[in-house]
């Protein structure tokens, strides 16, 4: 009962005034939340790592629980007409990111630019934008109460705008991964071939460049 009082106060004052934070890396927030990513994502840990996208990529559909924190995110036709999210595969230890495995995330440099913004959210105001901070990471997230505040916002801001700008462009790509597969030109809509879609989309784009 006290540790739920305690949790309740600190919750009021971070929506005062949000706490100082520094990230420690601990990877507590990677092995706690499914990692929804586009393309392109995916695209910069592939040719960052020399990884194949096939190893770690993964789709689900969400539970209705929890549909509401989908809502937006892109879906692409698969088997049987249902309609997936893309994601990174899971951890078998903790179900948190393939990428933690109980400490730093082993791609940071190259991680999803949803990552990027925890603890605070990136929300669209009627004139701009605001970070808000995420009440969640107040029970588990070890950065919180640091001595000096050391989120980058200006540099997280740019990386909201680029996120938001790559948003489009996978809805977009999704939205033709679609058509081709209602119109049949797609045979076998599955994960690979979604991926190899994307990926060699991405690769023509790159050597036009």
């Amino acid at each position: 009962m006290r540790q739920r009082v305690l949790l309740f106060l600190k919750k009021v004052k971070a929506f005062i005034k949000a706490p100082n934070f520094a990230c420690t890396q601990c990877g507590e927030c990677c092995s706690r939340y499914m990692i929804c990513v586009t393309h392109k994502d995916a695209y910069r840990v592939a040719k960052e790592y020399g990884l194949n996208p096939h190893d770690f990529l993964d789709c689900i559909i969400p539970e209705k629980s929890v549909e509401e924190t989908y809502k937006g995110v892109p879906r692409f036709l698969g088997e049987d007409g249902k309609r997936w999210v893309l994601c990174f595969k899971t951890n078998n230890e903790n179900s948190g990111c393939c990428f933690n495995n109980g400490g730093p995330c082993s791609i940071y440099p190259v991680r999803p630019l949803v990552c990027r913004a925890f603890p605070f959210l990136w929300r669209r105001l009627l004139h701009g934008h605001k970070f808000i901070f995420n009440s969640e990471a107040l029970e588990f997230c070890k950065g919180l109460g640091a001595k000096e505040n050391k989120f980058d916002f200006e540099s997280v801001a740019r990386d909201m705008i680029q996120s938001e700008k790559e948003d489009k462009e996978y809805a977009k790509l999704v939205d033709e991964w679609n058509k081709l597969v209602e119109r049949k030109k797609i045979k076998s809509p599955s994960l690979d071939s979604f991926i190899d879609f994307f990926m060699k989309t991405l690769s023509e784009e790159e050597n036009e460049l």
